[in-house]
């Protein structure tokens, strides 16, 4: 038999995603009345790194260094569609990519961290090398 698992409690919220990135980090997706906060969270500190107006389509963990954030724009009329790409260790933007034909409806990422897989509602898959 296996380690037993240990639990730990984040602060409540109404969370739309979530997903562990290295050194412990972890990046959630709250839903807010604006939209969706994605937060990142290092034991009890919780930063504020982005606000998705609308669209918002999950979060995906890129290798190690990279979390990346999907948001389709079919289901409102205001923000930007596409994905942005955030460092782990420190949660700015590093990239962003806008996409013709109403932005991203997944994302996924190669497990060396060098690429992004964006599906896309026009029915194409576009690549990108990430920084």
């Amino acid at each position: 038999m296996g380690a037993d698992l240990v639990e730990e409690t984040l602060p409540s919220g109404d969370f739309a995603d979530g997903v562990m990135a290295a050194s412990g980090a972890v990046f959630l997706a709250e839903r807010v009345a604006d939209g969706v906060r994605i937060l990142r969270s290092v034991g009890t500190d919780r930063t504020e790194i982005a606000l998705v107006p609308c669209g918002f389509t999950g979060l995906e963990r890129v290798g190690d260094g990279h979390v990346a954030v999907g948001r389709d724009v079919r289901s409102c009329s205001d923000g930007t569609p596409g994905v942005t790409v955030f460092d782990v260790a420190t949660g700015r933007a590093v990239a962003e990519g806008a996409e013709e034909g109403g932005g991203a409806l997944a994302v996924t990422g190669s497990p060396d961290g060098a690429r992004l897989a964006v599906a896309c509602p026009d029915g194409r898959v576009r690549t990108y090398r990430l920084p």
